[in-house]
């Protein structure tokens, strides 16, 4: 059976929209990436798409990086096995060739574009695309402010958990996973992605495929930093991590963890986020300012709200401009470099 994940490689947060997109695959381990270019409604998604259901009918697995502007659209797959990754390379997570030929291989459908045709639509683009963008800027503002509720939340739960709970877990992981194990003078990578994402249906999150098969600790309370303490641990033994950030603090946030290697991962579990299969760690909880605290969530949970009613609004716009390019596209063309691009992995040692 083929595995499947889902998760983020950007994200709309407070600090606009945060791309990891650096991280689906290293240029090193990389045997092709495609650069997908073109405008809304060119079928950059839909090739993704076609691509990722053919591999895995070969057998392979894929990661599946979808839009947090759009869930049902996709940034980006990874054929894993053929270390081959197919990316949309248009604005806002522009993805430029790094080593042409070499690794990176851009393809252009705006190739298969009538372009007098789409030229007479000139303004209503350009008005719409102004608009979205107005828009969006909007919505990263209702996220500064959800963020200030959002840091008071972590105030309080930093004065509600009992450090030493934390410290003792930190330590029994330390003992049966790594205290056994040398420092490894290879040390292991760190891959940074996102679990959850706000969009236009809400605060989505992708935690069930990305944990699955897994054995999952389950934290709920105020974990600190002790996902960071934990990677370190395992990077420092030559051991791989993933690490899924907080859209909050997209910067320095780790809210979950993966070790592959020793099938463990570790799930921050609180209001918003949760995952149900696995041991959970429930670290002593202080009464201490529960009317604020339920004041914040409230507040918080308002502002994602308006803040998804309005990636929503953005992507009906973006809906719009998809009117003026769909009917100008040569997709059965489209269709034929999709099989030959398809054939052409396949072929890939």
């Amino acid at each position: 059976m083929t595995m499947q994940k889902h998760f983020y490689l950007g994200a709309n947060t407070p600090y606009g929209f945060f791309s990891y997109y650096d991280n689906i695959i290293s240029q090193y381990e990389a045997r092709k990436i495609y650069c997908i270019k073109g405008g809304p409604g060119t079928g950059k998604s839909s090739f993704m798409k076609k691509c990722a259901e053919k591999m895995i009918k070969e057998g392979y697995d894929v990661e599946f990086m979808h839009c947090s502007s759009d869930d049902d659209s996709l940034d980006g797959i990874l054929i894993k096995g053929k270390n081959i990754a197919l990316l949309d390379g248009t604005s806002p997570h522009i993805t430029d060739p790094k080593n042409p030929g070499a690794v990176d291989t851009i393809i252009n459908l705006g190739d298969f574009w009538d372009e007098e045709k789409i030229y007479k639509n000139k303004d209503n683009i350009i008005s719409t695309n102004k608009k979205i963008g107005e828009n969006f800027k909007r919505a990263y503002k209702y996220l500064k402010a959800a963020k200030a509720f959002y840091d008071d939340l972590e105030v309080i739960y930093q004065k509600s958990y009992d450090e030493y709970e934390r410290e003792v877990f930190v330590k029994e992981i330390y003992d049966t996973y790594f205290a056994n194990m040398p420092v490894c003078p290879i040390k292991g990578s760190e891959r940074k992605l996102f679990a959850t994402a706000i969009t236009p249906s809400g605060f989505s999150q992708r935690l069930n495929t990305i944990f699955e098969g897994l054995n999952v600790k389950i934290l709920k309370g105020y974990t600190g930093n002790i996902l960071e303490k934990i990677s370190d641990f395992a990077i420092s033994r030559g051991f791989d991590v993933e690490k899924y950030y907080c859209i909050m603090e997209p910067y320095s946030k780790c809210e979950h963890l993966i070790i592959e290697e020793l099938n463990l991962a570790f799930c921050t579990s609180n209001e918003f986020h949760g995952y149900d299969n696995g041991e959970v760690i429930e670290f002593n909880k202080k009464p201490y300012l529960e009317n604020e605290r339920l004041y914040d969530i409230k507040m918080y949970t308002e502002i994602l709200n308006k803040t998804a009613d309005t990636i929503k609004n953005s992507k009906k716009m973006h809906d719009e401009l998809e009117k003026y390019y769909i009917p100008n596209m040569n997709f059965k063309k489209i269709n034929a470099l999709c099989d030959k691009t398809i054939k052409q992995i396949l072929e890939m040692a």
